[in-house]
Protein backbone atom coordinates (compact mmCIF):
# COMPACT_ATOMS: atom_id res chain seq x y z
CA UNK A 1 0.00 0.00 0.00
CA UNK A 2 1.22 3.10 -0.98
CA UNK A 3 1.83 5.72 1.92
CA UNK A 4 1.19 9.59 0.72
CA UNK A 5 2.51 12.69 3.22
CA UNK A 6 1.84 16.27 3.02
CA UNK A 7 3.88 18.75 5.00
CA UNK A 8 3.37 22.43 5.62
CA UNK A 9 6.50 23.92 6.12
CA UNK A 10 7.07 27.51 7.48
CA UNK A 11 10.12 29.00 7.19
CA UNK A 12 11.82 31.68 9.20
CA UNK A 13 10.69 35.32 7.34
CA UNK A 14 14.17 36.34 6.45
CA UNK A 15 15.21 33.46 4.94
CA UNK A 16 12.10 32.51 2.79
CA UNK A 17 13.10 33.46 -0.85
CA UNK A 18 16.54 32.07 -1.00
CA UNK A 19 15.92 28.79 1.03
CA UNK A 20 12.88 27.86 -1.33
CA UNK A 21 15.13 27.86 -4.04
CA UNK A 22 17.45 25.35 -2.40
CA UNK A 23 14.96 23.18 -1.06
CA UNK A 24 13.21 22.94 -3.91
CA UNK A 25 16.36 22.06 -6.48
CA UNK A 26 18.46 19.51 -4.02
CA UNK A 27 16.76 17.61 -1.50
CA UNK A 28 13.98 17.12 -4.82
CA UNK A 29 16.65 15.61 -7.32
CA UNK A 30 18.11 13.62 -4.58
CA UNK A 31 14.63 12.02 -3.35
CA UNK A 32 12.96 11.59 -6.76
CA UNK A 33 16.23 9.05 -7.38
CA UNK A 34 15.48 6.70 -4.46
CA UNK A 35 13.90 3.24 -4.26
CA UNK A 36 10.14 3.51 -3.46
CA UNK A 37 9.97 7.45 -4.45
CA UNK A 38 6.61 7.63 -6.11
CA UNK A 39 6.24 11.71 -6.03
CA UNK A 40 8.11 14.31 -3.82
CA UNK A 41 7.24 17.85 -4.97
CA UNK A 42 7.40 21.40 -3.53
CA UNK A 43 4.67 24.10 -3.96
CA UNK A 44 5.06 27.38 -3.25
CA UNK A 45 1.83 28.98 -2.15
CA UNK A 46 1.26 32.42 -3.76
CA UNK A 47 -0.27 34.39 -1.13
CA UNK A 48 2.30 32.94 1.89
CA UNK A 49 5.86 33.66 0.89
CA UNK A 50 7.34 31.50 4.35
CA UNK A 51 5.93 28.84 3.01
CA UNK A 52 6.54 26.12 1.36
CA UNK A 53 3.75 22.59 0.62
CA UNK A 54 5.44 19.11 0.34
CA UNK A 55 3.64 16.37 -0.95
CA UNK A 56 5.65 12.82 -1.11
CA UNK A 57 4.16 9.65 -2.10
CA UNK A 58 6.33 6.71 -1.40
CA UNK A 59 5.67 2.55 -2.35
CA UNK A 60 5.76 1.76 1.09
CA UNK A 61 6.22 3.31 4.96
CA UNK A 62 9.83 1.32 4.78
CA UNK A 63 10.71 3.17 1.54
CA UNK A 64 9.90 6.49 3.37
CA UNK A 65 11.82 5.49 6.93
CA UNK A 66 15.10 4.75 5.12
CA UNK A 67 14.41 8.08 2.89
CA UNK A 68 15.05 9.58 6.20
CA UNK A 69 18.46 8.20 6.90
CA UNK A 70 20.06 9.21 3.50
CA UNK A 71 22.71 12.02 3.49
CA UNK A 72 20.45 14.58 1.86
CA UNK A 73 17.76 14.74 4.42
CA UNK A 74 20.63 14.69 7.21
CA UNK A 75 21.40 17.72 6.03
CA UNK A 76 17.67 18.95 5.80
CA UNK A 77 17.56 18.43 9.30
CA UNK A 78 20.72 20.77 9.25
CA UNK A 79 18.90 23.25 7.26
CA UNK A 80 15.47 23.17 9.26
CA UNK A 81 17.13 23.67 12.63
CA UNK A 82 18.17 27.19 11.08
CA UNK A 83 15.38 27.81 8.14
CA UNK A 84 12.13 26.91 9.33
CA UNK A 85 10.04 27.47 12.01
CA UNK A 86 7.83 24.94 12.38
CA UNK A 87 6.60 21.91 10.21
CA UNK A 88 2.83 20.19 10.23
CA UNK A 89 2.86 16.36 9.10
CA UNK A 90 -0.31 14.35 8.22
CA UNK A 91 -0.79 11.39 6.36
CA UNK A 92 -3.42 11.01 3.61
Amino acid sequence: MCLFLRLIISLKRASATNKKRLLREKIAEHTRMEQGCIKYEYYLPIDRADELFLLEAWESREDQQIHLQSDHMRKMREFKSEYVESTELGQM
